[in-house]
């Protein structure tokens, strides 16, 4: 007659039932007869029927002499339930105990549950056993394991506890990227934001917001920075050009001044120095193209001038001028000194002086200022013609007509960006004769 823990306790039909768990591990239910049927029941008296939680298989827990069988006993099978319940077909309450192998190591109950539903992210689910006030030391977020050649991190954990064993719930999760979204904001600029589960990723372009929530007991980061259509930094290096975009751009073509010298009569005693205006200043509009770039300096570099293959920053500060002098070389000699300015317009005429000279007594010398006589004088006359070109031909050449700097934005750390804007003509055309238009 075959007994468990107790003679009081007779197992029916000699044996219990037998459940191989998965991990090594075993459930033993035993179904007894116990004697005594009319008190035992007693609140006095469960105690020798119903044994406390954990309670090992082998242990007689009475008190009372009772020893297992050799063999009888399975390693660590300790006690997570005991009840005296009705067994309709025997017609008889009978005292159920079952036991299951527990240890304080925290064993898994069954093989663990894997899914990619975090954009393709792994997510492993574990569930394990072990006995009543087992240490569980795993962080959340710090603690790792590896996952067929994958690292995850802890997630979250739930220990469930009851007095007969405690069972452990955990989720590990893969870090990576959760989603990635882009926008398109002004001048080229794309606003991109990167969800990272976990750990944050390295990301591309000037970080200009960030925020940290939750997931599964991980955190999620979002990242949002600037980059361009090519998904560079709008900052690569300091300076990135983002955008480029044609347009027809204000240009003041300037006049044309002709500055001639003309020898008249049959010696050379005689000068008229000639200024005429052969083209008038002319703004009008010229092809061009706006470039957008961004960068950490405020200033704007010397290389800026010569952007896009231009010749320089075409904003003419000195206009063509002239001065003639003249002075005779006779005691009684007239000196003559004028100037003039051309505002808006430009020459190709040179500087020059010389000395005119009388052919004889009576015979003087000449100097002439646009068709006046201005020095007369019997013997010889020097004269000056100073000139000042103004700016240089434009025709033929880029030229950049525009450059600023703005401030665009601040990132998350403080940091100062700009935006430069730099307007570079095409090759200006050649001014025509004719009332025909330049672009047709």
């Amino acid at each position: 007659m075959a007994t468990q823990a107790t003679d009081n306790l007779v197992v029916v039909d000699g044996m219990p039932s037998v459940e191989k768990l998965w991990n090594g591990r075993f459930r033993l239910e035993f179904f007894c007869t116990p004697s005594n049927k009319n008190e035992g029941w007693y609140s006095d008296n469960i105690a020798k029927w119903l044994p406390e939680f954990g309670t090992l298989q082998g242990a007689d827990f009475t008190g009372e002499g009772w020893e297992a069988l050799d063999g009888e006993v399975y390693p660590n099978m300790c006690l997570v339930e005991a009840e005296v319940p009705y067994i309709p077909p025997s017609e008889s309450h009978l005292v159920k105990l079952v036991y299951e192998t527990l240890t304080t190591a925290w064993v898994l109950e069954k093989d663990e549950d894997t899914d990619y539903e975090l954009n393709g992210l792994k997510r492993v689910t574990r569930q394990s056993v072990a006995l009543p006030d087992t240490a569980y030391t795993n962080i959340v977020g710090t603690t790792t394991i590896d996952s067929d050649g994958t690292t995850l991190y802890l997630g979250t954990y739930k220990i469930v506890e009851t007095d007969a064993k405690w069972t452990l719930q955990e989720v590990w999760l893969e870090a990576g990227t959760l989603s990635t979204s882009k926008s398109s904001e002004s001048d080229g600029v794309m606003s991109v934001t990167t969800v990272f589960f976990g750990v944050e990723g390295a990301t591309v372009g000037p970080v200009i917001a960030k925020k940290t929530d939750n997931f599964e007991g991980l955190p999620t980061i979002s990242v949002t920075t600037l980059q361009d259509v090519d998904g560079n930094s709008i900052v690569d290096g300091g300076e990135n050009l983002v955008n480029s975009f044609q347009s027809f751009v204000p240009f003041s073509y300037p006049g044309i001044t002709e500055i001639r010298e003309r020898s008249y009569g049959p010696t050379s005693n005689a000068l008229d120095i000639q200024v005429t205006v052969e083209k008038s200043p002319v703004q009008t509009k010229v092809l061009g193209t706006t470039y957008v770039l961004f960068q950490t300096s405020n200033e704007i570099a010397a290389s800026d001038y010569t952007y896009g293959d231009a010749e320089g920053f075409y904003a003419p500060n000195v206009w063509a001028s002239v001065k003639v002098t003249g002075t005779g070389t006779s005691t009684a000699g007239e000196t003559f000194s004028a100037g003039q300015g051309f505002r808006g317009f430009r020459t190709d005429a040179d500087s020059n002086s010389g000395l005119l000279t009388s052919t004889g007594w009576g015979v003087a010398s000449f100097l002439r200022y646009n068709g006046q006589d201005v020095v007369i004088d019997p013997l010889d006359i020097n004269w000056t013609l100073d000139i000042d070109q103004g700016p240089p031909d434009p025709v033929g050449f880029k030229w950049v007509s525009d450059c600023r700097v703005t401030l665009a934005f601040d990132d998350v750390d403080g940091n100062q960006y700009y935006k430069k804007t730099i307007v570079v003509t095409d090759v200006i055309p050649t001014q025509l004769d004719t009332a025909s238009l330049p672009y047709t």
